[in-house]
């Protein structure tokens, strides 16, 4: 989400948020931001005046946002860039969608009607109407699938998918609209075993060639780097019917995917043992790091050695190391939850994104 004259302003300074919103925490991240900003270039004395009065609670969000728009937004070039924003929106039937939180989308109406040097980006999967009709300011582009080149490079961090090669890949790419997510659900079926590459994309073939017309399709089979977004998303829609429908076949794969789906950030074997994994208290192993650490100590002091903030094993005895060995191992090795891997569910990777 932009404004139409967002294309002759360069932002000098970032604002970043995620997901679920108020009007506090955009405004917060607004004021902090910027005042950040301001203090290292020391400059702006009245701007930073203008940001305390913004960060006052106690005052309606009227008057904040016009000393905030009139005092810094007028003279400071800030981006907003607001992602996930689909978690702020409510369907409003067969007009679409709207922003769940009243107060928000009057700050956001408000605000985008009269930017000055600001600018906002917002991702999100469905484009969206704001209050009084400011939304009339806004222009909404469709964002395209990634290329194959960009699929390549995610395939490397998918085993199965790695394995293939480049003809192979390329149609994978093709017949799930190069989505992402529907590239991640392909992974799961082949590492989990119970899906073969050939039966899937056959499937995959007949469900895009029923969405596809004659035309559309020459042009989809046309396509070398990049492919057409509108058709893209019909082709991601189609394969996420069928991949689903085989997840639904591998036993516990779809309760690890919701619940994997809570991460941002790609995760290690021990946060998904947390989300999807059978409780099980005799799984559990805390290492005694303390004991580990004070027989370190022992050794060392025995051995005539005073550890400084490092210490550099080579120079230490080899009998010394070989009683060190074992604590240092207790050490550094890291705890396991009380959970144990579902051994109905599929095979898991120990790295999920």
């Amino acid at each position: 989400m932009r404004t139409r004259a967002s294309e002759t302003s360069i932002p000098s300074c970032s604002v970043g948020l995620a997901g679920p919103l108020t009007l506090e925490s955009l405004l917060g991240a607004l004021v902090t931001t910027i005042r950040r900003e301001l203090l290292v270039r020391g400059q702006d004395h009245a701007a930073t005046q203008a940001l305390d009065v913004a960060a006052r609670t106690d005052l309606g969000w009227q008057d904040r946002d016009t000393v905030l728009r009139g005092h810094v937004l007028d003279h400071v070039t800030v981006l907003t860039v607001l992602d996930n924003f689909e978690y702020n929106l409510t369907s409003d039937g067969d007009a679409g969608y709207m922003v769940r939180d009243e107060v928000l989308a009057d700050l956001l109406a408000a605000w985008v009607a009269e930017p000055g040097a600001s600018r906002q980006l917002v991702i999100s999967r469905y484009p969206f109407t704001l209050p009084g009709g400011a939304g009339r300011a806004l222009s909404f582009r469709q964002l395209g699938a990634p290329s194959r080149a960009e699929t390549m490079k995610l395939a490397w961090s998918l085993p199965p998918l790695d394995e293939l090669d480049d003809g192979q890949l390329d149609r994978a790419w093709r017949l799930v609209g190069g989505h992402p997510r529907s590239l991640e659900y392909l992974h799961v079926l082949l590492s989990g075993g119970t899906a073969r590459y050939p039966d899937v994309t056959a499937r995959l073939t007949k469900a895009v060639s029923r969405r596809l017309d004659g035309t559309d399709r020459d042009r989809w089979l046309a396509a070398r780097t990049v492919l057409d977004p509108a058709l893209a998303e019909t082709v991601a829609l189609a394969a996420n019917d069928v991949l689903l429908a085989r997840l639904a076949q591998v036993p516990g794969a779809v309760d690890l995917l919701l619940n994997v789906s809570v991460y941002r950030q790609p995760v290690d074997r021990t946060a998904v043992l947390f989300a999807a994994g059978q409780p099980d208290p005799r799984a559990e192993d805390i290492p005694d790091q303390e004991a580990a650490y004070r027989h370190i100590t022992e050794i060392l002091a025995a051995a005539g050695i005073t550890p400084g903030e490092t210490l550099d094993l080579s120079s230490v005895p080899e009998k010394v190391r070989a009683r060190l060995a074992p604590h240092l191992a207790q050490l550094n090795r890291l705890p396991v939850p009380p959970f144990r891997p579902d051994s109905c569910g599929p095979r898991s990777a120990g790295r999920v994104t």
